[in-house]
C-alpha cells in the first residue's frame, strides 16, 4: 500500500511499513469515529425534534425529513455495528 509523505496519522498496519508520524490503536480509532456518529446522529434527532415541535421556526424541506429518518435508521445501524 502506497501512503503519500504527508499523511502524520498511520494505522498500526502502516506503521510496519513506514517510518514518522505517530500511530493510533484501531480501538482509539474506532472511539473517534463512534464519538463522531454519535454526534451527528444527535444533531439529526434534534433537528427532527424542533422541526415537529415548531414548524414554522425550524422548518425543514419535506425531503430533509424524510432523509434524516432515513439517516438515523442507518447511524443506529452502523454505531451498534461499531459497539457504541
Amino acid at each position: 500500500m502506497i501512503v503519500p509523505k504527508n499523511k502524520l496519522v498511520r494505522t498500526e498496519n502502516e506503521a510496519k511499513h513506514l517510518s514518522g508520524g505517530f500511530v493510533l490503536p484501531f480501538e482509539v480509532v474506532d472511539g473517534i469515529v463512534v464519538a463522531a456518529l454519535k454526534e451527528h446522529l444527535e444533531y439529526l434527532e434534534d433537528d427532527l425534534q424542533k422541526h415537529f415541535k415548531d414548524p414554522e421556526k425550524n422548518w425543514l424541506h419535506e425531503d430533509d425529513v424524510t432523509l434524516y429518518h432515513e439517516y438515523i435508521y442507518c447511524l443506529k445501524k452502523l454505531i451498534g455495528y461499531y459497539g457504541g
